[in-house]
Protein backbone atom coordinates (compact mmCIF):
# COMPACT_ATOMS: atom_id res chain seq x y z
CA UNK A 1 0.00 0.00 0.00
CA UNK A 2 1.69 3.33 -1.07
CA UNK A 3 0.57 6.23 2.01
CA UNK A 4 1.26 10.10 2.36
CA UNK A 5 3.04 11.37 5.01
CA UNK A 6 1.19 14.40 4.69
CA UNK A 7 -1.51 15.41 7.24
CA UNK A 8 -1.23 11.43 8.25
CA UNK A 9 -3.72 10.89 5.20
CA UNK A 10 -3.06 7.30 3.69
CA UNK A 11 -4.05 6.75 0.13
CA UNK A 12 -2.07 7.44 -3.34
CA UNK A 13 0.02 9.94 -3.62
CA UNK A 14 -0.89 13.19 -5.31
CA UNK A 15 2.21 13.32 -7.36
CA UNK A 16 0.99 9.40 -8.90
CA UNK A 17 -2.70 11.76 -8.89
CA UNK A 18 -1.56 14.02 -11.32
CA UNK A 19 0.59 10.99 -13.65
CA UNK A 20 -2.80 9.51 -13.61
CA UNK A 21 -4.21 12.28 -14.54
CA UNK A 22 -2.83 13.52 -17.32
CA UNK A 23 -2.24 9.98 -18.90
CA UNK A 24 -5.68 9.72 -18.94
CA UNK A 25 -6.42 12.85 -20.29
CA UNK A 26 -3.59 12.09 -23.18
CA UNK A 27 -5.06 9.08 -24.19
CA UNK A 28 -8.63 10.38 -24.31
CA UNK A 29 -7.25 13.44 -26.15
CA UNK A 30 -5.49 11.31 -29.21
CA UNK A 31 -8.61 9.09 -29.27
CA UNK A 32 -10.84 12.16 -29.88
CA UNK A 33 -7.98 12.84 -32.91
CA UNK A 34 -8.29 9.56 -34.20
CA UNK A 35 -11.97 9.79 -34.22
CA UNK A 36 -12.14 12.63 -35.65
CA UNK A 37 -9.40 11.38 -38.63
CA UNK A 38 -11.41 8.82 -39.10
CA UNK A 39 -15.21 10.57 -39.68
CA UNK A 40 -13.35 13.13 -41.59
CA UNK A 41 -15.08 13.94 -44.99
CA UNK A 42 -11.65 12.95 -46.88
CA UNK A 43 -11.36 11.33 -50.08
CA UNK A 44 -14.18 8.96 -50.59
CA UNK A 45 -13.45 4.81 -51.51
CA UNK A 46 -14.99 4.23 -55.01
CA UNK A 47 -16.36 0.08 -55.37
CA UNK A 48 -16.85 -1.27 -59.04
CA UNK A 49 -17.99 -4.43 -59.36
CA UNK A 50 -16.88 -6.98 -62.41
CA UNK A 51 -20.23 -7.74 -64.21
CA UNK A 52 -17.73 -10.50 -66.04
CA UNK A 53 -16.83 -13.82 -65.10
CA UNK A 54 -13.18 -14.37 -64.45
CA UNK A 55 -13.23 -16.71 -67.90
CA UNK A 56 -14.97 -13.87 -69.73
CA UNK A 57 -11.82 -11.45 -68.90
CA UNK A 58 -9.04 -14.30 -69.39
CA UNK A 59 -10.52 -14.77 -72.66
CA UNK A 60 -10.91 -11.09 -73.24
CA UNK A 61 -7.18 -10.05 -72.43
CA UNK A 62 -5.71 -12.03 -75.04
CA UNK A 63 -1.48 -11.73 -75.17
CA UNK A 64 -1.71 -9.58 -78.19
CA UNK A 65 -4.56 -7.25 -76.41
CA UNK A 66 -1.66 -7.04 -73.55
CA UNK A 67 1.10 -6.26 -75.78
CA UNK A 68 -0.72 -2.79 -77.19
CA UNK A 69 -2.21 -1.83 -73.77
CA UNK A 70 -1.76 1.37 -72.63
CA UNK A 71 -0.94 2.01 -68.76
CA UNK A 72 -3.09 4.62 -67.01
CA UNK A 73 -2.16 6.40 -64.06
CA UNK A 74 -2.89 5.11 -60.65
CA UNK A 75 -3.78 7.29 -57.90
CA UNK A 76 -1.56 7.69 -55.04
CA UNK A 77 -1.49 9.22 -51.70
CA UNK A 78 0.61 12.44 -50.80
CA UNK A 79 3.82 11.72 -49.49
CA UNK A 80 2.60 13.79 -45.99
CA UNK A 81 -0.11 10.59 -45.96
CA UNK A 82 3.01 7.95 -45.70
CA UNK A 83 3.83 8.99 -42.05
CA UNK A 84 1.88 8.90 -38.73
CA UNK A 85 1.31 12.44 -39.19
CA UNK A 86 -1.08 10.87 -41.99
CA UNK A 87 -3.59 9.73 -39.11
CA UNK A 88 -4.36 13.44 -38.17
CA UNK A 89 -5.05 15.16 -41.49
CA UNK A 90 -8.09 14.83 -43.46
CA UNK A 91 -6.69 14.97 -46.94
CA UNK A 92 -5.41 11.88 -46.16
Amino acid sequence: MISSARNGRRGVPARARVVLAVSVGMIGISGAAIAAAVQSDGPEVIVHEEPHSPEDIREYWTPERMRNAEPVEMPHAPERCGSWRGLFDSAC
